[in-house]
């Protein structure tokens, strides 16, 4: 499947809908709290489904993968950063 999800709970801080954007394409940030603010590139044009400002639920679909900004092909680019400094989303959960 290609929809994305909120990993957590939080509040849309940025919510993009854009074609280049100095190679991010289309993007969501959401501030999940405790100083983690994650970020969701290479959106699909036009399919996001939030708006800045909004709360998000975990688990609820906020747009769909895409190809835009300087991407060469459809994936999700998924960064995390806690308090300011970007972190391995992967080591969360060990």
């Amino acid at each position: 499947k290609r929809d994305i999800y909120s990993v957590q709970d939080g509040v849309v801080l940025k919510a993009l809908q854009t074609g280049y954007n100095g190679g991010n394409g289309s993007y969501v940030t959401i501030d999940h709290g405790n100083g983690y603010v994650a970020s969701y590139l290479h959106l699909k044009a036009k399919s996001i489904l939030v708006k800045e400002g909004e709360r998000v639920s975990k688990g609820q679909m906020i747009a769909t993968m895409g190809t835009t900004g300087s991407s060469t092909g459809v994936h999700l680019d998924f960064r995390v950063k806690k308090n300011g400094e970007y972190i391995n989303p992967m080591k969360l959960y060990k």
